[in-house]
């Protein structure tokens, strides 16, 4: 019996046959909803990417000059709807007419008549009642607004920012002449932090109004960036006010782990990626040496639309910087790979059907890499409970501190340049300031193999409250400060300082600064504990035993990913009930991911399968 062809056919329908209930459960979760106080999930782990509008504008003297970089580009209109897995009229009639005939034309390997027959029946039934398919829009038809566990620290209760605390960039200069570079003591890699980026950018993306300006004061006289830049520019992120009279930020991607930063959540941009080969093969589209493909059409992106040089992914911030684009273009070859397989295998099916069923293996298999190997290697093992099937009635949204604050721990694990290990005993260094939107670089290396194996083999920064000056002062290459964004964006999002988090978590409040790991910074610009903000505060707490963060950090993500796979009715151990589908997917891990989809085959077959830690 071919095995592989009974795992594809019963993997695609695992994936439609839940749909029904899946949107039913999220709807109510949606704007506009009974309850709202809804959750979103980390913002993206390497921040990078939180469209902090302006980020070069100078405030000189009482004008203020609006200089708008390219690098965070127009924003594009995204939409958290089921219908964005299928992409044109045309390839939804070509699905469902390929499935009217699928008995007639395909002969199942099944075990047995009636297996086939229920096969068939099946995701016959299903592509049939898919009322979603009709549709061709990008118009958002549901945004999702960031969830708010326990209080807030807006001004008036509502909406208006405390901006109260020390300025943001007096806390990022207090780090400042700290270590700039202190390497993990567990030995943690450097794609930690870059797959953690990854994933976050599938779950989170918060816009901003242009125009509601935030900005952080520069103090006088500040010993890092130039005189002339007297404000670092930032704009209020978009939110809503909920039914009980709060403002909720709003995401614009789903907070579910499916793929979205690999094949976008608008028809434009899935159109777009899907293979130029009238949709026979079920690929992805590719440039180069099997790269991702260039924005040609001016898609939305950030680093500029225009941009013709930059690559174009499922999300418009794979170009941010190589170590995430490496990541997309892992998962575009992950892809095809399973295309490839399905084409060779079955001639008879649709490269709509190929496509689909590749989608649906790729899907599953990230969301088994990120809850069996990356949560516990940030997390510990016992992070959560076993997972014991999909609860409707949990809310699968990111957490507003998770997003804001908790997911951002990624931001100090970033060293000040990436390593290109060409495997021959031939290791380069990029400076971070120019591994930015710069996709000339994979092009120059001739693929991915170098800067995953540089990935691979390094160890990443410590996690605590130090952020190399390549981010703390040069962010994307322009004297920008992450550290400050952080501590500003949090206000913005009216998170709660860190004592109070830890409180409504059932913690006891670290009442004085000997209590943390940097007292020294921490004493010379709050005036006492309850006034650190939350990013801060998790980044210097003590550390649980045998992990490299803190209780407080530890207990908000766990609730947050727990609450994810638990609410998502298509998480695979859930959608998925064949055994050998199930079996492959479980046998799945990042290092195979790698190994089968390096530049030259074979050629990173030696990497270890403990992926994200050195041995110590």
């Amino acid at each position: 019996m071919n095995n592989f062809r009974l795992l594809v056919i019963a993997a695609c329908i695992c994936e439609s046959k839940t749909l029904a209930t899946k949107r039913s459960s999220e709807d109510k979760f949606m704007r506009g909803s009974v309850g709202i106080e809804k959750q979103a999930l980390p913002d993206r782990l390497l921040l990078l990417s939180e469209v902090e509008s302006r980020a070069n504008h100078h405030v000189v003297e009482e004008t203020r000059v609006q200089d708008y970089i390219s690098i965070f580009g127009s924003q594009e209109e995204f939409t958290f709807a089921y219908s964005d897995i299928f992409s044109t009229q045309h390839e939804t009639q070509s699905i469902t007419s390929s499935a009217s005939q699928i008995s007639t034309h395909t002969t199942f390997p099944t075990q047995d008549e009636a297996t086939e027959s229920t096969l068939l029946q099946t995701l016959h039934e299903m592509i049939e009642n898919r009322s979603d398919l009709s549709s061709t829009s990008d118009d958002p038809t549901s945004i999702m607004l960031l969830r708010r566990e326990g209080t807030n620290s807006f001004l008036d209760g509502m909406s208006a920012m405390d901006d109260s605390g020390p300025n943001a960039r007096d806390v990022s200069n207090a780090f400042g002449n700290g270590p700039s570079s202190i390497l993990n003591s567990f030995g943690a890699a450097n794609i930690l932090w870059a797959f953690g980026q990854f994933v976050n950018h599938d779950i989170s993306l918060v816009n901003v109004k242009f125009g509601d300006i935030c900005d952080v004061t520069v103090p006088p006289h500040d010993p890092f960036l130039d005189a002339s830049v007297k404000a670092l520019g930032m704009n209020r992120s978009i939110f809503e006010i909920d039914n009980i009279a709060v403002a909720q930020q709003v995401t614009n991607i789903s907070s579910l782990i499916n793929g979205d930063n690999v094949y976008g959540n608008t028809f434009s941009r899935l159109n777009f990626i899907r293979a130029d080969d009238s949709g026979v093969t079920g690929r992805l589209r590719t440039s180069g040496p099997n790269l991702l493909p260039k924005n040609t059409e001016g898609l939305s992106n950030r680093g500029g639309d225009a941009r013709s040089d930059l690559f174009l992914a499922g999300d418009v911030r794979a170009n941010e910087n190589l170590a995430l684009t490496v990541m997309h273009t892992l998962w575009l070859r992950e892809h095809n790979h399973w295309a490839d397989k399905l084409r060779v295998a079955h001639p008879e099916l649709s490269g709509d059907e190929i496509f689909y069923m590749a989608r649906v293996i790729v899907q599953a298999e990230m969301q088994k890499v990120i809850y069996d190997e990356f949560l516990p290697a940030m997390l510990g093992d016992d992070a959560f409970p076993p997972y014991d099937g999909f609860k409707p009635n949990v809310d699968p949204r990111v957490e507003n501190v998770v997003s804001s604050c908790a997911y951002r721990i990624g931001h100090s694990m970033v060293p000040s340049a990436l390593y290109i290990d060409y495997g021959n005993k031939t290791l380069e260094t990029l400076a971070l300031e120019n591994a930015f939107f710069a996709p000339s670089q994979l092009e120059r290396t001739g693929g991915i193999d170098a800067f995953l194996r540089g990935m691979v083999n390094s160890v990443c920064q410590e996690v605590d409250p130090f952020i190399v000056p390549a981010m703390r002062n040069h962010l994307f290459s322009n004297q920008f400060d992450l550290l400050a964004i952080n501590i500003q964006r949090a206000r913005d999002h009216g998170i709660p300082d860190f004592n109070s988090i830890r409180a409504s978590l059932g913690f006891e409040k670290l009442d004085n600064f000997d209590d943390f790991l940097f007292s020294q910074e921490l004493a010379s610009v709050y005036s006492d504990t309850d006034q650190i903000d939350c990013w801060i505060g998790m980044n210097s707490e003590p550390r649980l035993e045998r992990l490299m963060l803190g209780e407080t950090q530890r207990a908000v993500l766990a609730r947050n990913f727990a609450n994810i796979r638990d609410g998502d009715v298509n998480f695979y151990k859930n959608s998925i009930t064949e055994p050998e589908l199930l079996a492959l997917i479980e046998g799945t891990t990042l290092a195979d991911v790698i190994r089968r989809n390096s530049d030259s085959p074979g050629s990173l077959d030696d990497v270890r399968d403990d992926i994200f830690f050195l041995p110590l």
